[in-house]
């Protein structure tokens, strides 16, 4: 269902929401998610916004923005009482206005407000600053961050690191790849690193100067990267695009007859064999050559084979190898996923995929593509509602994949809600303009 921005911002200001809905502009999708994660704020005294709700509401709802900021931003005046209301208010307007002088005045009164944000609200400023082009005060913000997120707990640290990787790329996006780099040094220098954050900023790194075709220093850092991590799909990817030639596949074929143990080897070619139609017999000779070492293959590299299977309509041996996978990794909530998905694909055992869709939910509750397969099980055994409340929480968080509301739009026609079926269908349709049954099925209903 499309958002009512009006609605959102509204209910924000006078409700009191923990969270909002991010509007569709990318810039300000990026402000509003880091605004409106984190702890519940404290009660707020009465607001004093209530005598002008009627006309900010309805400025709101006639889509005048700018003047409805207007009589809000006062509340930024210093030694000015805002409420938590008022606040997010401000922020959800300024991020549809694209006003980001006031978006960063706003995060930094919150966070003056609730310190115990402070990492957070210090976030949305950083974000700002680098969508208004002010780099060096950008850069400079984010280093006293890091040095206050010393203090903090463990796991607050470690996601307020991550979001330095997202000014990174907000940078190098920005085309000021020098930037970006900037960031990613001082991650890298941080002690106690968490080890994936590591490893996360020197992948980005190789790609940016990938990006930069800057091919030399880029593999440098992904063979480095390699040895530590020989199954990693990406780097497998990024180093096959620095290699690409005709000659590649063939070249990789023979160096692992003469080296059969080289896990690196063999993930760069069954990366790059994906479309080829003997992938199954090159899967076996993987197989083949881990077993020699008393090795399983790599669970990731099982979940690509079987999903190169699928995408060549080979859904028999598709499903074999994922059960094959299961007896491998029988703990595997991956595993258990995939297979639950494919049985649904194919309408067939499904109170088996039932088991194996709500193990995977059980180990990992908030997993979005876990979700969506237990609905679509749920689905195709007819229990329309049921399938319906995972479907929803799945396409909340997973917005824009056509595939997830499309089954929203299915579970939603088969309990007889057609027009909100419809607008499921079209939204999947407007990103996938070319898929000809997304289109039968929106006229259909007509």
């Amino acid at each position: 269902m499309k958002i009512n921005v009006a609605v959102v911002a509204f209910a924000v200001l006078f409700a009191g929401c923990g969270t909002t809905t991010a509007p569709e502009a990318d810039a300000s999708n990026a402000l509003l998610a880091s605004t409106t994660a984190g702890a519940i704020v404290p009660p707020a005294p009465p607001n004093p916004l209530e005598e002008q709700g009627e006309q900010i509401q309805s400025l709101i709802e006639a889509g005048e923005y700018v003047r409805a900021l207007g009589m809000l931003s006062p509340y930024l005046e210093e030694g000015v009482p805002a409420t938590a209301e008022a606040l997010q208010a401000i922020r959800v307007l300024a991020a549809l206005t694209q006003n980001w002088p006031l978006a960063v005045r706003c995060a930094q009164k919150s966070a003056q407000m609730f310190p115990e944000q402070a990492l957070d609200f210090g976030a949305t400023e950083v974000s700002c600053l680098l969508l208004e082009k002010l780099y060096d005060p950008a850069l400079q913000k984010t280093k006293e961050l890091v040095a206050a997120a010393e203090t903090a707990p463990e796991e607050v640290r470690a996601d307020f690191l991550m979001k330095v990787l997202g000014f990174s790329i907000q940078a190098f996006q920005q085309k000021e790849p020098v930037d970006s780099r900037m960031y990613l040094t001082l991650l890298k220098k941080q002690a106690n690193l968490p080890p994936r954050l590591l490893t996360a900023a020197r992948s980005l790194e190789a790609d940016f100067l990938l990006q930069e075709q800057k091919y030399s220093a880029a593999r440098v850092i992904i063979a480095d990267l390699l040895r530590e991590d020989p199954e990693n799909l990406m780097l497998a990817a990024m180093i096959n695009r620095i290699d690409a030639d005709a000659t590649l596949v063939e070249s990789l074929m023979l160096n692992v007859e003469r080296t059969s143990s080289d896990w690196v080897l063999w993930t760069r070619l069954l990366v790059l064999s994906t479309e080829s139609p003997d992938i199954d017999k090159l899967f076996e000779r993987y197989d083949v050559a881990r077993r020699e070492k008393d090795l399983k293959p790599a669970e990731i590299l099982y979940q690509l084979y079987a999903e190169s299977l699928q995408k060549q309509n080979r859904g028999a041996l598709s499903t074999e190898a994922l059960q094959a996978a299961l007896k491998d990794y029988p703990d595997s909530p991956s595993i258990k996923n995939s297979l639950a998905y494919t049985y649904a694909l194919e309408n067939n055992n499904l109170p088996e995929a039932e088991t194996l869709a709500r193990d995977a939910v059980k180990t990992e509750p908030e997993n979005p593509a876990y979700l969506d397969t237990l609905g679509w099980v749920l689905y195709r055994k007819g229990q329309f509602d049921a399938s319906l409340q995972y479907l929803l929480s799945a396409a909340e968080q997973l917005r824009d994949n056509p595939e997830v509301l499309e089954h929203v739009g299915d579970a939603l026609n088969a309990i007889g809600k057609r027009e909100e079926a419809l607008e499921f269908w079209r939204r999947a349709a407007a990103l996938e303009p070319d898929v000809k049954f997304l289109q039968n099925k929106i006229e259909g209903l007509k």
